[in-house]
């Protein structure tokens, strides 16, 4: 059981910091968009988007090596 809330933890954590990430992204104002997101889109950058991937591989290392 403690395996699973020490996981709980550290996903939430991880989340977080996603969302952290995603907001180090430039955003630009589309008219076309609609009410979602305030009609902002995303510019994606690429050193944004391999922090991204690293971190998906780390949650994924981390949760298996909790399970083990």
């Amino acid at each position: 059981m403690a395996h699973f809330v020490v996981g709980i933890i550290i996903l939430a954590v991880w989340l977080l910091a996603a969302g952290s990430l995603y907001g180090m992204n430039e955003f630009k104002y589309d008219p076309n968009f609609g009410d979602e997101g305030q009609g902002r889109l995303p510019v994606w950058n690429f050193g944004v988007q391999w922090m991204l991937g690293c971190k998906v591989f780390c949650i994924y290392w981390i949760m298996f090596y909790l399970s083990n």
